[in-house]
């Protein structure tokens, strides 16, 4: 979905929640070249995977939101609190389910990334579904371990990287764990049961993303508002901006490379630096948000969105 279609879907959330303030502030950015992530939702990073509603199964939906300063890649989980029986035995699960077109490969990345936000408490668990599993051709549906609500402070964005690893339980923890066997993933999954987890009615996400890279959430980390959006400028001192068709650079390191990317992750440009500053031309760009990921000679990669 474009950012234009999600501000259309953000005022209708609005209009439903009217009781649930949107995220006060923003989540924080990515920092990751986006050649070491697949994006499943981090549209103002990374662009993301269409992603539509099943049209079966829980209670619970989800939908196109934002935070109260306009940012617009936020997705709202409506409904996780509404229990649903979903078989004869009564037991109870809560879940949403997205469809992602295309499926996202898993097996070439090591973490998934998510940050959480959510006015009262809650537990959290994010997982997928695939149609497919390699050894023998069924279905899968696994997910990570649970955030549990005491982990995440209510008003504030909580961020996790999870190993790929760690992708093996099933809808109840005390069953045996599964083999999630580098499948492509189908569906994202938010919720899960039976009877296990107590749900906010309405939750949060955003930056979704699987990445490869040095996981800096792992364990889970509370983003603070003034650690929200940290430029990259601060961390590395590196500078970018376009004006007058052309792509400036700078850095207090030498810049070994420089790689442009579109939002949707498609590379744009590239080049061997080997300096402190560069001009880069983009007269043939369009006018757009675009990501600059450069490689420093100190090996940190810095990462900035830059728009024409």
């Amino acid at each position: 979905m474009s950012l234009i279609a999600a501000l259309a879907c953000s005022a209708a959330v609005v209009n439903a929640q009217e009781n649930d303030p949107l995220p006060s502030y923003d989540p924080p950015t990515p920092t990751y070249p986006a050649e070491d992530v697949a994006a499943i939702y981090a549209p103002d990073t990374y662009g993301e995977v269409e992603m539509t509603d099943p049209g079966w199964g829980s209670k619970a939906r989800f939908a196109y939101a934002g935070t109260a300063s306009g940012n617009t890649g936020v997705l709202q989980i409506v409904g996780m609190d509404e229990e649903q029986p979903a078989d004869d035995t009564n037991t109870l699960y809560e879940w949403v389910a997205m469809n992602l077109n295309p499926n996202v490969t898993t097996k070439d990345y090591t973490y998934l990334h998510v940050d959480v936000y959510c006015n009262e408490a809650t537990d959290f668990r994010i997982g997928f579904h695939t149609w497919y599993v390699p050894s023998t051709g069924a279905q899968l549906e696994c997910y990570f371990p649970a955030i549990e609500s005491e982990s995440m402070e209510p008003g504030k964005w909580y961020s996790i990287d999870i190993p790929l690893t760690e992708l093996k339980y099933t809808q109840a923890d005390n069953q045996p764990t599964l083999n999630w066997e580098g499948a492509a993933a189908a569906m994202l999954r938010i919720g899960n049961g039976p009877d296990l987890f107590d749900y906010a009615p309405v939750i949060y996400i955003a930056n979704i993303y699987l990445f490869n890279g040095e996981p800096t959430c792992l364990g889970g980390k509370t983003i603070e508002p003034e650690e929200s959006g940290v430029d990259m400028v601060e961390q590395y001192n590196f500078r970018a901006f376009m004006s007058n068709e052309e792509l400036t650079c700078s850095a207090n390191e030498t810049i070994e490379a420089l790689n442009v990317y579109s939002v949707t992750g498609q590379l744009v440009k590239s080049v061997a630096a080997g300096q402190q500053s560069l001009h880069l031309s983009v007269a043939d760009l369009t006018d757009g948000l675009y990501v600059v990921a450069a490689q420093l000679a100190n090996g940190q990669k810095a990462t900035l969105r830059v728009v024409k």
